[in-house]
């Protein structure tokens, strides 16, 4: 919605809609980090939350929101979805700080100042066994060995986003290092995997 503004936000979603767990500001880009403070206080059942491609939202903001949600204490704001924001080592570093023991999906696609695969993967595994969404689009360090990295310490990984990454020419070293280390095999034998959620 590209004609939202943080006064409309807060006025008519957060100060009337306190009861939302899952929110899109995506492609908002007239909202600013001031309306994920609003957020931080006024959405207190919030778990999930999309604000990729809002480009007046900065890491900082999600950091902030982070650091004071009610839910991140109790571990169930655990989907963070922030494409093109700019993140870097330090500012992923924290995000995971606040949510690596319980994050089950997280998008920090369109980031070019993660430069460095082995960080990255060290950084990911922090989360290794929760993290099931990961989108990691467009990032130019992440290649054929980030992915074998990763296959091996992202345990319970089921959806990949790595549009736009043009280090990336197969995945069979990913899936290779998956089997190796017994987790594709757990999915198949693991009934509650299945797609009726049964």
């Amino acid at each position: 919605v590209h004609s939202l503004t943080d006064d409309l936000f807060v006025r008519y979603i957060v100060n009337h809609c306190k009861c939302i767990t899952r929110l899109s500001l995506k492609n908002c880009r007239k909202v600013t980090g001031l309306s994920l403070k609003a957020v931080s206080m006024g959405l207190p059942q919030l778990q999930a939350i999309d604000v990729g491609g809002s480009f007046n939202i900065q890491p900082k903001d999600i950091l902030h929101l982070l650091k004071y949600h009610p839910n991140t204490k109790k571990q169930l704001l655990n989907e963070i979805y922030a494409s093109g924001l700019e993140w870097n080592e330090t500012t992923l570093s924290t995000l995971l700080s606040y949510t690596s023991s319980f994050l089950r999906g997280l998008s920090i696609g369109f980031s070019p100042l993660l430069h460095n695969g082995s960080t990255l993967v060290s950084l990911l595994s922090s989360c290794g066994s929760t993290l099931e969404r990961l989108g990691l689009h467009f990032i130019d360090c992440v290649d054929n060995v980030v992915l074998g990295e990763l296959g091996g310490v992202l345990k319970e990984l089921c959806v990949l986003d790595i549009r736009g990454c043009g280090g990336v020419s197969s995945l069979s070293g990913m899936m290779e290092t998956r089997f190796e280390y017994g987790f594709e095999n757990e999915e198949e034998e693991d009934g509650s995997h299945d797609h009726d959620g049964k």
